[in-house]
């Protein structure tokens, strides 16, 4: 009896034992799937609270009310205005540098067209000097080639004075100018030119131009012919631009 009681107990207790275990692992199963629910929940909940807010987000951008959209605009709105001030900054700065070369380059070129028109207006003056200083020099050799060929030797006589004759009045002579030297009023029929034709033009020249030579220049005219008195000389001389003849100034 005691042997069969025994068994009888402990196969209830086995059995009582598998029932509690059997609803201990039905009651984990159940927290499980409530815990995986409540996480889904808290899932679900999360991404409708953040859609929300993108929602909210985009309606803001929308209507440019978002908060970071207005940081980041005024940002922005700063760099465009230091980028508009150094726009004007850079625009004064060229227009100065310009206008100041233009203003350089204008100066430059007056006074470029200045110096080209003295040069010019000089270096015509100069042309036009060196062919009235030919047109000259060609004068004066012509007109002493002239004078050299006028000039010949011609012998006068003179007749002897009767005793009842009247003494013969002393002729006058016109007074000759400095500057036509070389066209004498009397010319004898002879020539002794103390210089060479070179000076003889340089002198020339010289009394065109108004300019008294640095040294005195002396022509001696020597007449040769049959007179009373023998030969008579001539003396005519230029110093300091006047014209010593006949012994008179």
């Amino acid at each position: 009896m005691t042997t069969a009681s025994t068994a009888t107990t402990y196969s209830i207790t086995t059995i009582g034992i598998r029932t509690k275990v059997d609803t201990e692992d039905a009651s984990e199963t159940d927290m499980v799937k409530q815990r995986e629910e409540e996480c889904t929940e808290i899932k679900e909940q999360m991404y409708r609270d953040k859609l929300a807010t993108l929602k909210k987000q985009l309606t803001q951008l929308k209507e440019e009310t978002h908060p970071e959209y207005l940081k980041r605009l005024r940002k922005i709105e700063q760099l465009y205005q230091e980028r508009l001030f150094m726009n004007e900054v850079f625009q004064s700065h060229e227009v100065e540098r310009v206008e100041r070369e233009y203003t350089h380059e204008k100066k430059a070129a007056v006074r470029e067209f200045e110096e080209k028109k003295i040069d010019l207006r000089e270096s015509l003056i100069m042309e036009l000097e060196e062919k009235r200083r030919m047109v000259e020099s060609e004068r004066s050799t012509i007109e002493l080639t002239g004078d050299s060929m006028e000039v010949k030797s011609v012998t006068t006589r003179k007749l002897r004075r009767r005793p009842n004759d009247p003494l013969p009045m002393p002729e006058k002579r016109r007074k000759t100018s400095p500057n036509i030297l070389y066209n004498a009023c009397i010319r004898p029929p002879q020539l002794n030119f103390l210089l060479d034709d070179g000076e003889i033009i340089d002198d020339l020249k010289m009394l065109n131009k108004g300019k008294a030579p640095s040294l005195s220049k002396r022509l001696d005219f020597e007449e040769y012919g049959n007179m009373d008195h023998g030969s008579h000389a001539i003396e005519a001389r230029i110093e300091d631009g006047k014209l010593f003849y006949e012994r008179k100034w």
